[in-house]
């Protein structure tokens, strides 16, 4: 499939009748964001955890 018709595809399931957004659309996003600040959190995170076990 080519990138263009991949991305009609995606646009055609991702939107109702009027062009808004589904709530599946929405949940995509909303996850994808999540994921993305737990992995810039990720080093913090990590470094707390071993502050934490180091101090036990």
């Amino acid at each position: 499939m080519a990138e263009a018709e991949l991305v009609e595809s995606l646009r055609r399931d991702l939107s109702d009748e009027d062009g808004r957004a589904t709530d599946t659309a929405v949940r995509v996003i909303w996850t994808a964001d999540h994921l993305d600040a737990a992995r810039r959190l990720q080093p913090n995170l990590e470094a707390a955890a071993g502050a934490g076990k180091r101090s036990s």
